[in-house]
Formats: structure tokens, sequence, C-alpha cells
């Protein structure tokens, strides 16, 4: 028999989950909008982004062409930022489909354009995804050691989807580990 509180959370998600569904589908709906009314190259790139990352969960082959559009945008525009996003949206698709050596590619090219423009959290972002391909391939010492490198830089820019990604992903590799305590501190501080 299921116990209350169980049977509590189950109903919540019920309900709550077509409502998500429906935010969704007016986001992406939102954003095809925005992209048809995109007067400048780089306001196109980013609404591409935007809705390859709105997508990724639930349509893997659209987030990457609207991923690779972007890339191939970003590239005609010459706008560096455009196409170091573009590259880090390639490289977390790439990683979903467990095509690890073309994600870390991506990501590798992501980290030195975001380098170069001085942007710390682009690099925070791109350090947490290939900390989380390291996980998946096995290589916990330079997964964890990327993961608390882009936690520091998330923490200090306040971004809470980061901060929410590196714990995760640090709970994750604990448990991994067999380190159930740390992993249980790393998941309880995500909620």
């Amino acid at each position: 028999m299921l116990n209350p509180i169980r049977y509590l959370v189950i109903l919540v998600l019920l309900l709550t989950l077509p409502q998500f569904a429906w935010a969704q589908d007016s986001l992406i709906i939102a954003l095809q909008g925005q992209l048809a009314s995109a007067k400048s190259d780089t306001a196109r790139v980013n609404r591409l982004l935007d809705l390859a990352n709105a997508m990724v969960s639930d349509d893997d082959a659209q987030a990457l062409q609207y991923s690779e559009e972007a890339l191939r945008a970003a590239r005609k525009a010459n706008y560096a930022l455009g196409l170091a996003s573009a590259q880090l949206a390639l490289g977390r698709i790439y990683s979903s489909k467990n095509n690890y050596s073309k994600s870390m590619s991506y990501l590798t090219e992501a980290s030195e354009r975001f380098g170069q423009a001085n942007d710390t959290l682009g690099l925070a972002r791109v350090w947490s995804q290939q900390g989380w391909v390291n996980t998946q391939r096995g290589d916990y010492a330079t997964a964890f050691e990327l993961g608390q490198r882009s936690l520091r830089i998330a923490e200090t820019k306040k971004d809470s989807l980061l901060i929410y990604r590196n714990l995760s992903h640090m709970g994750t590799l604990h448990a991994l580990l067999g380190d159930y305590t740390l992993a249980f501190d790393y998941m309880t501080r995500v909620m």
C-alpha cells in the first residue's frame, strides 16, 4: 500500500505535469514567433539557441537542428559568444546521445571561445557539462575538479540553475563513488 505522503506527491505531479507541458509548448510557440521576427543576426542566433535549449528534453533531433543552424548563423555573423553558446548547446546534445567524443570536441571549442571573451559564466557552464561527460566516462577525478570549479563561479555569479546542475552532478558523482553521505549532502543542497 502507498503511504499518504507518496500518494500526495504522485497526485501533485499528475496535476502539474500537464500544466508544465502546456507552458513548455507556449514557450516554444513564443520563441518561434520571436525567431520569425528577429531583425538582427545576433537575435536570430539567440532565439535559435533558446529554442534548442527549450526542446532538448523533448525533441533532441529538433534541438540539434536549431543548434546547428545557430552555429552556422553565428559563424556567418562573426558572433563569437553566439558561436561559443552554439558549441555548448551541441556539446550538451551529443552528451545526451552518449556521443562523448563529439560532445567534448564541441565543449573544448566552446571553452576556448568563452575564455577568449573572458566570459566566466560561459566557461562555468562548459566546465559543468565537461564534468558531467567525464562522470559518464568514469573519469571521476576530472569530473570532480571541473564540477567544483564551475560551482564556485556559479555561486559567485548567483546563477541558480547552474548551481542546481552542479550540485546535482556532484551528488550523482559521489553516489557513483559509494560516498552516500556526501552524495546526500549535495542532493539536499539542491532542494
